[in-house]
């Protein structure tokens, strides 16, 4: 604001009554108003003009947007802050100036005929495109006639607003806009755009065509009507919920086809947009045709239902064989453990009361003193049946020991450690947990035939004197396990099946292991020894077997009076 402003009472022209000259002030770039003469110049009137300047001179300097006034030879008179800074050049260089000594000439031939419109006592409000101070400019103008007290006039005040960045901006949204409507359109499926609450505001053309709705029928809630009857209720709780919460949109739901009336599966997907305080201000969602990928999904689950059920039936059927053939292994053990008892029995029943009764006879034969050489005879005859009962003693004891008649898998256990030391000089060391008495016949025999098939293999092939055999019960299993320190070998051997080597076999004791439901570990290497155990459930797979064989005992030979032997009878 300018310093050197005349002082009030030298402003005042004449009295109140004369009104605003509407003239004002070139010099200094003042708004100068004279007064016309009254009656009686008062103080009173003068401080309230005085006030009344000061209030005006505050709001143009404080406006943001450019004010101008300009006499009737267009030249400006007053400009506010905002205008000089618009113009871009000192205001000593622009009041008293026309626009032709101010723009260039397209420019001052806008601005001469706004000017003249306006002198001619028309309000104007209008876009300009101007070039000020090197600088393009969108500005917004109003210009209105200021009229002297006999309403010709006088002058012109105008108001500018540079409206160039709101252009801009406008611009950028509405090529934005463009953008996303081109995008919609397209997209090869239907887009659509709801307001916060999730009411729809439009579609794409796709939506349109599809549903066969107009964008009128498809706005608010009125796009819910192509959904199918059953799925209204749900796709409204997920839109319902999504709202609430604020989180992206989600459902499946099927969208009547205008073209055929048939009802398809869609999935629609919405994100939230939002302003600048983080509140959502719409949604921007697509809705894409999934009904030939859920028919499909539909086939795949009825094919895995069909598969599951085939291999449920298969897996049954397997545990059903598999449990036949745990009974059928079972019973094959037992089958041979009868018949070698069988055998044991012919061989002790039989033929050993047949050798026995023979040698009787033959030594008393010898008591009639025969000749040398008959005697000599008898004596040899005597010798072979001799060794004969003790070899069918032998066969029928390696057949069935007489311990295993009583199923005490503990003692039997202790018995052949013995066994094998008194006939084969193998020491072994039995070591026995917690005892079971009724343990079932299958285990019993299966275990005791493996115990002495292993130690038989320890004698043939680990080239050792020692071995060791731990029995123990664990819960519902039985645990046994043959070691020792010997030459050990490769466990690979157990994947070939080779009878030669394996004699009763690790690859039999392993398979009958494990068809009783069992398992089978071996540990072995070159020079490592061998350590082989066994792991077993005591409950025996249940269910039928076939019929059994014959399950006579075996009765021992024991030593009768004077030294001879006679059959238990």
């Amino acid at each position: 604001m300018r310093k050197d402003r005349m002082p009030p009472k030298a402003r005042l022209r004449g009295g109140l009554a004369a009104g605003v000259s509407g003239v004002p002030e070139a010099s200094g770039g003042g708004l100068q108003v004279g007064l016309a003469h009254g009656a009686t110049a008062r103080p009173q009137a003068e401080e309230k003009l005085c006030a009344s300047e000061a209030l005006l001179r505050a709001i143009t300097d404080t406006a943001e947007d450019a004010i101008f006034v300009k006499d009737a030879a267009r030249r400006y008179t007053f400009l506010n802050p905002a205008a000089v800074g618009l113009l871009g050049r000192p205001a000593a260089e622009l009041l008293g100036k026309t626009p032709e000594e101010i723009y260039d000439p397209d420019n001052a031939r806008i601005v001469r005929e706004t000017d003249d419109a306006t002198f001619a006592g028309n309000a104007f409000s209008e876009e300009r495109t101007l070039v000020l101070a090197g600088r393009t400019h969108v500005l917004h103008s109003i210009q209105v006639p200021l009229r002297a007290a006999d309403g010709t006039v006088s002058a012109i005040c105008g108001i500018v607003r540079d409206i160039t960045a709101r252009k801009a901006a406008e611009d950028v949204l509405r090529e934005s806009e463009a953008r996303y409507r081109l995008m919609a359109e397209a997209v090869p499926m239907m887009a659509w755009r709801c307001a916060a609450n999730g009411e729809m505001i439009e579609a794409n053309s796709r939506w349109c065509t599809y549903t066969g709705q107009t964008p009128a029928e498809a706005r608010g809630q009125g796009w819910s009507r192509a959904l199918h009857p059953d799925d209204a209720i749900g796709v409204a709780q997920a839109v319902a919920a999504a709202v609430t919460a604020g989180e992206p949109y989600h459902a499946e739901y099927r969208l009547r086809r205008a073209s055929d009336g048939e009802y398809r599966w869609h999935l629609g997907r919405a994100l939230p947009l939002y302003d600048a305080d983080g509140k959502i201000t719409a949604w921007f969602g697509a809705t894409a045709d999934i009904d030939e990928q859920k028919r499909a999904a539909d086939i795949l689950v009825h094919r895995v239902a069909e598969r599951t059920a085939a291999l449920n039936a298969s897996n049954e059927e397997l545990q059903r064989r598999s449990s036949q053939l745990a009974r059928l292994a079972s019973e094959l053990t037992l089958a041979e453990h009868r018949e070698r008892r069988r055998l044991a029995e012919f061989l002790h029943d039989h033929l050993q009361q047949l050798l026995v009764g023979a040698c009787l006879h033959a030594e008393a034969l010898q008591d009639g003193e025969p000749d040398p050489v008959r005697r000599q005879r008898f004596e040899v005859l005597t010798r072979t049946l001799q060794e004969a009962i003790e070899s069918s003693r032998s066969v029928t004891r390696d057949l069935t020991p007489p311990i295993l008649l009583d199923l005490d898998l503990d003692a039997a256990l202790q018995w052949l450690g013995r066994d094998m030391r008194k006939r084969h000089n193998l020491r072994v060391t039995v070591r026995v947990g917690q005892t079971m008495k009724e343990l079932p016949e299958t285990l019993t025999v299966l275990l005791f035939s493996a115990a002495r098939e292993l130690l038989l293999n320890v004698l043939k092939h680990a080239g050792t004197g020692q071995a060791s055999m731990r029995l123990r019960y664990r819960g519902k299993t039985v645990e046994m396990e043959v070691s020792d320190k010997g030459a050990g070998f490769d466990p690979a051997i157990l994947d070939v099946r080779r009878d030669d080597v394996l004699g009763f076999g690790l690859f039999s004791i392993r398979e009958r292991t494990e068809v009783l439901g069992g398992t089978f570990t071996l540990e072995s290497g070159h020079g490592a020894g061998t350590r082989i155990g066994l792991t077993l459930p005591i409950m025996v797979p249940a269910g039928p077997a076939p019929a059994a064989t014959e399950t006579t005992g075996i009765r021992p030979v024991r030593n009768g009076p004077a030294g001879k032997r006679r059959p238990r009878g």
